[in-house]
This record gives structure tokens, sequence and C-alpha cells, in this order.
């Protein structure tokens, strides 16, 4: 799912509208496993964690 992210903000949507329109907002899509995405799922915490 493509993740976009704008001054520490991170939205995840698969919705070509909402897509659009993050876009719009200036927010930057990482649609790859790229080192920053890969860093931030292991940031996010599981469902063992809670």
């Amino acid at each position: 799912m493509p993740r976009f992210i704008k001054d520490g903000l991170t939205v995840e949507t698969s919705v070509p509208r909402e897509a659009a329109e993050l876009r719009a907002q200036g927010f930057t899509e990482q649609k790859a496993k790229t080192a920053a995405v890969k860093e931030a799922d292991t940031a996010k915490p599981t469902q063992s964690d809670k």
C-alpha cells in the first residue's frame, strides 16, 4: 500500500482519490520498501506489543 509522508505525519491509502488529494497537499509518496519505510515499519508497535 502506498505511504504518504509530510512533516512527520504518515498516511497509508490505496484509494486513488485520497492519494491524489495527499499529493496535492504536498505529501511525498513512498511505494517501495526503502530503508526509511523499513525503519518506520520496525518502529510501529505490533499486536503482540499491546
